[in-house]
């Protein structure tokens, strides 16, 4: 159904086309696509041999290029899954090299994967992110509108991912429920989001907080692992990346507190349903967890 998919993508002063390689060089293209985005070291490529036979066998591969010089600068790569019966697409790659970013291309980009998937049958897409970095988890929450609940340390071992390099890459896993309410209306700019002080005026409690630190940045408590409330709170840095390279023994330890309060909650049956900041302390940033039947969020309801 969406063999030979081509669309045009205008945002701003960009027009992009968004389509499948056609030939096996334009695949071996995208690997070198993928080094620019993840870094120029970048050693660990999906490889081009394996994009080919996957479009072939109902798998998606876009490249994303620049209507004016041709040349591709995002990737999009998506495998087919299935999961207790259920069939899904697995998005393993979504992005653009830095001069697209931050530009209002990645939510273009998103509605084409959503369309894609949907017009192939599929009704949930999957793929993991790294929990710390803030402004994929506002992305993928507040603009997307996926939910959370399986949480996967050190999922792909060491790795040599930029934002990731010399320490544990967990992950967390994002379900995007393509049909339900929740999902279209936060593609759509409609969705209900609230600051951290309207959850904590609702009785949340704080299972991760900071405080500030020689190094400048704000690092974490231990976590408070025995709350019971229906609203959890847990913090996570607003510039993980920098840490990483400035105050890497300070990165390690936000991700054991961060592993710790996650898996507990998400053990018990809470639901990360929301990302968020202080409407005062806009810097500083929030998960927002929900001991609710999953269903409630899709379908809209907000605590």
């Amino acid at each position: 159904m969406c063999a030979g998919f081509r669309e045009v993508v205008r945002v701003n002063d960009f027009t992009l086309i968004v389509r499948e390689p056609e030939t096996p060089e334009e695949h071996r293209e995208l690997m070198e696509v993928e080094r620019l985005i993840w870094s120029p070291d970048y050693r660990e490529v999906f490889p081009y041999h394996i994009t080919i036979p996957l479009l072939d066998i109902g798998g998606v591969v876009l490249g994303v290029y620049d209507a004016n010089s041709g040349k591709p600068v995002g990737v999009i790569v998506m495998m087919p899954g299935l999961r207790e019966g259920k069939p899904f697409l697995y998005s393993h790659m979504f992005g653009l090299i830095k001069e697209f970013r931050g530009k209002g291309v990645g939510s273009k980009l998103k509605e084409i994967q959503r369309m894609v998937a949907l017009m192939k049958g599929y009704d949930l897409i999957e793929w993991t992110y790294d929990p710390l970095l803030s402004v994929n988890a506002w992305f993928n929450f507040v603009k997307s509108g996926v939910i959370a609940r399986k949480y996967k340390p050190n999922y792909y071992g060491v790795v040599d991912f930029e934002y990731n390099r010399g320490i544990e890459s967990d992950r967390l896993l994002a379900e995007w429920h393509l049909k339900s309410r929740r999902v279209e209306e936060r593609m759509a700019g409609r969705g209900r989001h609230e600051p951290i002080e309207y959850f904590l005026g609702r009785g949340a409690e704080v299972a991760l907080t900071t405080e500030p630190s020689s190094s400048g940045f704000r690092a974490p408590r231990e976590p408070r692992l025995w709350l019971s409330e229906e609203l959890i709170v847990i913090e996570v840095p607003n510039n993980f990346v920098d840490m990483q390279v400035r105050g890497p023994r300070l990165a390690r330890e936000w991700r054991l507190r961060a592993r710790e309060a996650l898996t507990h909650y998400l053990s018990r049956g809470y639901v990360v349903f929301e990302f968020t900041r202080g409407a005062k302390e806009r810097d500083r940033f929030y998960y927002v967890l929900w001991r609710v039947d999953p269903a409630r969020i899709l379908r809209g309801d907000y605590p």
